[in-house]
């Protein structure tokens, strides 16, 4: 029985559920079972089979079966129905787990830089809303907790917003200071997407009204149903427009509901000559859009149009893959023919925000570029409205085919470089919190700390995939 137990033993103790409560000593048991344990006795069977051999054997065997069943009811049965104690910390789950410090403007200062601070997961936040990009989901799941480290480059994204989101010079027009056209450049890897999505946490908790979309790529992928509208000569892409009504009114609900029209406008798909009074709230225009998807990119636009002219709260435009948007889609029309992307009514909107076509009073739209999919590239306009070098160290040449139809919507966006490197503090920080889920073998010392650091030039994107995840066999 000895053997029986130490073999059972670690099965039950890694089979704990996620989640269980942590304490110095976890205890478990378990109930052997009266067959099992006469499983080693000579003569015995199993339950409910007659032994082979017929009734002789079963005579044989009769005077051993009686004396097993007597023992088992006896002390034996007591001790197997006994607590067995596993103290090892093997046994343990989350040890040293680290828990982090929530992600709170009021604690976003020039102390908390290289520190690691936990986002917000609940059922209104922008995380559980609007979602995030794969890889850090990938990220978080191997982690545990869904974090990001302070860097510099954070402060100084949250200190342009925070004059962004400042009262216009002249009321229902937008700042002249600086274009709130902005776009996070960098080199592969280097944390743009984390800083956008450190934006948009900061924005949900400091008052603004805001609409992140995680894989702008997804916009011009084919992956959502579209049709032809003759009267704006756009192909409307329903289901998309109308889950953004949706997650804009589950995470900017209140505040929107405060707002009001500021004039008459024809209701959406409503009979010829009636109207939406001026005063109607925000609230009742979204929802015919997220009642009606037909309606829903007429919807939006109209909703949209009236947030930019608002002045109460800051707006917030955050697109991650913001390139995508700069390329032809996999869309087709009638002819077959690849859709560009400014002839799709989502990408077309955020294209048109984006060039200054429309504006916004108070905030910022603010993309992040990828290089993760080469099917959406950087195009050369884009490349050049950002002050990006070409691929392969190339110059523009005057005679070569320039992409004019896609050159409009690049006007006035500005660049924002994210640092190549985490700083040796954030990247410690960002070790550390890895190194408290017991990712590493070995513990976390200056060594480890020069060698990981050094392997991978401090890049983010690195430091989490050779540094970290290629030394975790079990993933």
């Amino acid at each position: 029985m000895s053997a029986l137990l130490r073999l059972r033993t670690p099965l039950l103790a890694l089979g704990q559920t996620p989640g269980a409560s942590t304490s110095s000593s976890i205890t478990r048991g378990f109930h052997a079972s009266t067959a099992l344990l006469a499983g080693g006795k000579k003569g015995t069977t199993k339950a409910g089979k007659k032994p082979a051999g017929g009734k002789k054997a079963q005579k044989i065997g009769g005077k051993n079966n009686k004396r097993q069943v007597k023992e088992s009811t006896g002390p034996k049965r007591a001790e197997a129905h006994s607590v067995i104690k596993v103290e090892h910390p093997l046994f343990q789950s989350n040890v040293g787990e680290r828990k982090l410090p929530a992600y709170t403007p009021a604690d976003l200062t020039g102390d908390v830089v290289g520190k690691a601070l936990a986002f917000s997961t609940g059922a209104n936040s922008p995380i559980h809303t609007f979602g995030m990009p794969q890889t850090m989901k990938k990220e978080f799941l191997h982690s545990g907790q869904a974090f990001s480290i302070v860097r510099s480059s954070t402060l100084n994204l949250l200190d342009e917003l925070d004059q962004l989101a400042g009262p216009p010079a002249v009321e229902g027009k937008p700042s002249q200071k600086s274009t709130n056209r902005l776009v996070l450049t960098g080199p592969s890897g280097c944390g743009k997407s984390m800083l956008l999505l450190q934006a948009v946490n900061y924005c949900a908790q400091n008052d603004w009204i805001l609409y992140y979309v995680p894989h702008g790529i997804d916009w011009v992928n084919a992956t959502s149903p579209y049709g032809f509208d003759y009267r704006s000569q756009l192909f409307h892409q329903h289901a998309l427009a109308s889950d953004a009504l949706a997650k804009m009114l589950r995470v900017n609900g209140t505040k929107i509901a405060k707002l009001q029209l500021s004039e008459d406008i024809p209701v959406p798909g409503g009979k010829p000559g009636t109207v939406l009074t001026a005063g109607t709230s925000l609230e009742t225009l979204a929802q015919h859009g997220v009642k009606d998807p037909l309606l829903a990119p007429q919807t939006l636009v109209l909703l949209m149009e009236e947030l930019g002219k608002q002045t109460r709260y800051p707006v917030l435009f955050a697109v991650d893959d913001f390139q995508a948007l700069y390329n032809k889609s996999v869309y087709r029309d009638p002819q077959f023919k690849p859709v560009s992307s400014y002839h799709l009514s989502m990408p077309r909107l955020i294209l048109e925000y984006a060039s200054g076509k429309r504006q916004l009073a108070r905030g910022a739209l603010l993309g992040a570029l990828s290089s993760t999919n080469t099917t959406y590239p950087v195009i050369e306009p884009l490349r050049e409205a950002l002050g990006l070098p070409l691929e392969g160290g190339v110059t523009v040449s005057p005679y070569g085919k320039q992409q004019n139809s896609y050159k409009e919507f690049t006007a006035g966006l500005r660049s924002i470089t994210v640092p190549q490197q985490f700083s040796m503090a954030e990247a410690a920080a960002f070790l550390e919190v890895w190194s408290a889920n017991r990712a590493f073998h070995s513990a976390l010392n200056d060594t480890f700390l020069l060698s990981k650091y050094t392997e991978t030039s401090g890049n983010p994107r690195e430091l989490l995939k050779k540094g970290i995840l290629s030394t975790l066999q079990t993933f």
